[in-house]
């Protein structure tokens, strides 16, 4: 290897560092004194999740309007967004408590990466079981609001969105399994 190719091989590595964010992240943090470990993430995420979808429940209030829905599938509908946001929560607050069980300081690493594993496969299934529920009751809520193509319309609109949203979630949530594993 003679020295220009030293050179490329070390701007490539700098260009390399300069694009991952992390680094920079991850040594902000340690400046702060307060160093976050993938763990530590996960488990604030999965609190933000089941908090967030407790808190759905009372906006629920307001699909019991019946101006909003007929009233022949307002009420079922109000049930079946309270039903999926109490399982949604239900299934953060597990996994929450379940990565915060992780202890690394005193855990075998094969313990804490089977663990870490385990949840993360929980966390895929549990996304393969709400998806379905979800896709149920937009499907409902669209065969209930048939007649209006602008409401149908804001729907797509926000499940496209949502879509996205859920995709960059699910995404950071299995870059932090991946970097305990």
């Amino acid at each position: 290897m003679n020295i220009e190719d030293m050179k490329l091989a070390w701007r490539d590595t700098t260009r390399s560092l300069e694009a991952d964010n992390s680094a920079d992240r991850m040594i902000n943090e340690f400046k702060n004194g307060n160093p976050r470990t993938s763990l530590d993430r996960l488990r604030d995420r999965y609190r933000r999740f089941a908090t967030a979808a407790l808190c759905m429940m009372p906006v629920l209030s307001v699909f019991m309007n019946r101006r909003i829905f007929p009233e022949e599938g307002g009420v079922w509908l109000s049930v079946a967004f309270a039903v999926y946001f109490l399982i949604a929560a239900m299934m953060d607050w597990w996994l929450y408590k379940g990565v915060g069980s992780i202890d690394p300081l005193t855990m075998p690493v094969s313990e804490v990466i089977s663990r870490a594993m385990y949840y993360r496969k929980k966390h895929l299934t549990f996304v393969v079981i709400l998806i379905p529920m979800a896709i149920a009751i937009i499907i409902a809520m669209a065969r209930i609001l048939d007649s209006d193509p602008y409401l149908i319309l804001g729907m797509a609109v926000g499940g496209a969105i949502g879509l996205a949203i859920g995709s960059l979630a699910l995404k950071r949530f299995l870059d932090d399994y991946r970097n305990i594993a």
